[in-house]
């Protein structure tokens, strides 16, 4: 299959896109149109999502007990091609795990009852999920150390809150990527 990227009349010299630029034969002073810029950038990275030559969706699972930030985030994810579930608490998000078994799960640390610590144990307790990516989108900056390392443990990575969305499917790739640099904790597993 081959990805035919448009070109406009302007040239952007050393800015890369997602290892692709925009450049223009004709070099006339055209501003690039900023809706056929993202529409460009969502094929490429369509053509390089997990699943594409299969044509299976990689499940991913949003557990956040803000509703507002869990819809955006599992909207953005749909629309790359993302089968997304999601759960507005640890224990149906728990429940959601065991049902869908993601390829990767996006979690907040501070939510009640349950806190993203507890989820990550529960969820780790489990063979089926032991290897499972698994990241936590945070806006509590003051993170302790021993919090840190237990995360890391866990083999969990700390992103911070607000996450730009362009981040957001960043992020979800590398949980997804199959070659990603395992934890020290998924390395020393059994298996």
């Amino acid at each position: 299959m081959s990805l035919s990227l448009p070109t406009y009349g302007r040239s952007f010299p050393g800015r890369s896109f997602k290892n692709w630029e925009v450049t223009a034969p004709d070099w006339h002073n055209r501003a690039v149109p900023r809706r056929a810029v993202v529409a460009t950038a969502a094929q490429v990275r369509r053509l390089h999502r997990p699943g594409f030559m299969t044509g299976t969706p990689a499940r991913v699972l949003i557990v956040d007990d803000d509703e507002v930030v869990t819809e955006t985030f599992a909207r953005i994810l749909r629309l790359e091609g993302h089968q997304v579930r999601t759960a507005l608490s640890a224990e149906s998000g728990l429940r959601e795990a065991d049902a869908s078994l993601p390829d990767a799960i996006i979690l907040d640390l501070r939510m009640p009852l349950i806190n993203g610590l507890g989820f990550l144990y529960r969820l780790r307790a489990c063979e089926q999920h032991r290897a499972t990516p698994v990241a936590i989108v945070t806006g509590d900056y003051c993170l302790d150390d021993t919090v840190s390392s237990e995360l890391d443990q866990l083999g969990a990575e700390v992103h911070f809150k607000p996450i730009w969305l362009d981040d957001l499917v960043d992020l979800a790739h590398a949980l997804l990527t199959p070659n990603r640099r395992p934890t020290r904790r998924q390395a020393s597993l059994p298996n």
